[in-house]
């Protein structure tokens, strides 16, 4: 529902500015409101993220928009679980050895 309603906000594009920010707020409100994590659109993907948008718009079909949401979704995710076991196995290592060395 979340990256629906961003989809539809993105697609009628009732401002001058500020649309997409706008749209993403709407999606993460409502992922926030429903108790699931949110979704960045992650800065190296906007590209992707604009044809995404323009591909479901062109050929209406939402799983388009859906499924490339859900892959930042997974992106990000994994990027914070790799961040987290990093930040883990750094608190690990501290008293074993020299880790100033390495």
């Amino acid at each position: 529902m979340a990256f629906d309603a961003h989809f539809q906000m993105a697609s009628i594009h009732p401002f001058a500015d500020g649309n997409g920010r706008l749209s993403r707020l709407i999606m993460n409100y409502i992922q926030h409101y429903g108790g699931h994590p949110v979704t960045p659109v992650l800065s190296g993907d906007k590209k992707l993220y604009f044809e995404a948008l323009e591909e479901t718009k062109n050929k209406q079909d939402p799983a388009i928009f859906r499924e490339f949401m859900f892959s930042q979704s997974l992106k990000y995710f994994k990027s914070e679980i790799h961040t987290l076991t990093k930040e883990q196995t750094l608190k690990q290592d501290k008293g074993k050895g020299l880790p100033f060395l390495f």
